[in-house]
């Protein structure tokens, strides 16, 4: 392919790493199979240093202008600390450098990682992601800004279609990938021998084996009640959400819910429409549960109203991105409340909701409040819902919903 024209200055691409606790030969060969595919000129400089070196080579690094860097480390070390806030210890202040000479385009490449495996399909292993998932928010993990890659002695295919995508938009002056990085659907094959006559295939098999079938992502906006689609913010009064928790997305409704002809037990009726419905977990839709009564959506706002007081006033500099209810470490989408009126399609990284359900998949009901510090890291913290004892007297006056942004 010829050289395909791009708007980043830079064609440089850093590899560096510490006291050579993994090969970079690895790395190179990816960046260079990957550039050559993609047309996209590059020069790679491989870098080395020792710890000692660490604030010397951080200083020299943001001094650089680059297409992109690659941090590589080792999936045994000490601590994989690679962008944790006043850690003290490990690579941030290497990271944030290469994030500053890169524009943010930079990736981290962990090797020696055992429990990476060719057959899972995954740029980056759930044992590596989970150690380090934390540190980053979701543009960082999933190409949009920077990846995340772990392997064992040598990168996988999955590896290379994702840099290659990664370098062709960044190449051509994008800050990385328009959407996360997934990877093209492989169904299985057809094993004709063993499937029933054509008549008698139930529609289960029907649509494991139809690519028409493979649910669309829903956007978002989507999950979240109260905003619509284009991303317009519509408050968060109680009133306001009895009357958006009735109108689901079209796109959820369409991928969570279908008729029963038969209803073989109780899920309810979903609100806007008639009849029995079988929920159906759908990647990037929340799932219902179930209707509430009125005196309990009181209480319950009037609760996250007491948090978001408490909160502001022990930490003002907090900027509330969004507040919630877990079930058992999930969501509940009836009381999804987005905080931020600049971000109001505002969607719960990946990583945060598997650390949600790591934590409180055995408790019943936790109030969640996720924010950014002053140095824009994005957290969370939770608060134990209160015994019964504790909740307001019933028939008392409970204040209705106010949005934190607006609160003065």
């Amino acid at each position: 392919l010829p050289a395909m024209a791009y708007s980043t200055k830079s064609r440089d691409v850093l590899i560096i790493n510490c006291d050579d606790t993994y090969s970079m030969d690895s790395v190179k060969t990816l960046v260079q199979k990957s550039s050559k595919a993609m047309g996209v000129e590059t020069s790679i400089e491989l870098r080395r240093f020792t710890l000692p070196e660490l604030a010397k080579v951080s200083e020299e690094v943001k001094e650089k202008r680059l297409l992109c860097a690659i941090l590589v480390l080792h999936a045994h070390e000490s601590r994989l600390s690679i962008n944790e806030k006043n850690a003290g210890i490990g690579y941030a202040i290497l990271y944030r450098a290469l994030r500053e000479a890169a524009e943010g385009r930079v990736l981290v490449v962990i090797g020696a990682d055992e429990k990476s495996s060719k057959g899972d399909r995954k740029v980056v292993s759930n044992w590596v992601r989970y150690k380090v998932a934390s540190q980053f928010e979701d543009e960082y993990l999933d190409g949009r800004r920077g990846f995340v890659f772990s392997w064992g002695s040598n990168y996988y295919p999955i590896h290379e279609d994702a840099f290659q995508q990664y370098l062709r938009a960044i190449g051509s002056g994008m800050d990385g990938l328009d959407q996360p990085f997934t990877p093209a659907v492989q169904l299985p094959p057809r094993k004709t021998e063993l499937l029933k006559k054509e008549g008698d295939i139930t529609s289960q098999e029907q649509q494991e084996y139809n690519p028409a079938s493979v649910p669309r992502r829903a956007t978002a906006a989507s999950a979240y009640p109260g905003v619509s689609p284009e991303g317009d913010f519509t408050g968060m009064s109680v009133q306001s959400r009895q009357q958006t928790s009735s109108a689901r997305p079209k796109d959820c409704d369409k991928q969570l819910y279908k008729p029963k002809t038969e209803p073989t037990n109780d899920h309810g009726t979903h609100r806007g429409f008639t009849g029995p419905m079988q929920p159906e977990r759908t990647p990037g839709c929340l799932q219902p549960h179930g209707r509430d009564t009125e005196q309990k959506r009181q209480e319950i706002e009037h609760r996250l109203n007491s948090h978001l007081d408490e909160d502001k006033q022990n930490f003002p500099q907090r900027r509330g991105k969004l507040l919630g209810v877990l079930k058992y470490g999930e969501l509940d989408e009836s009381y999804i409340y987005p905080l931020d009126k600049n971000d109001p399609t505002f969607s719960v990284p990946g990583y945060m909701k598997e650390v949600f359900l790591k934590q409180r998949m055995g408790i019943p009901e936790t109030d969640v409040f996720i924010y950014k510090d002053k140095d824009g890291v994005l957290s969370s913290r939770y608060w134990d819902v209160p015994t019964p004892s504790s909740a307001p007297p019933k028939g008392s006056k409970i204040p209705a919903w106010v949005p934190y942004f607006g609160r003065k």
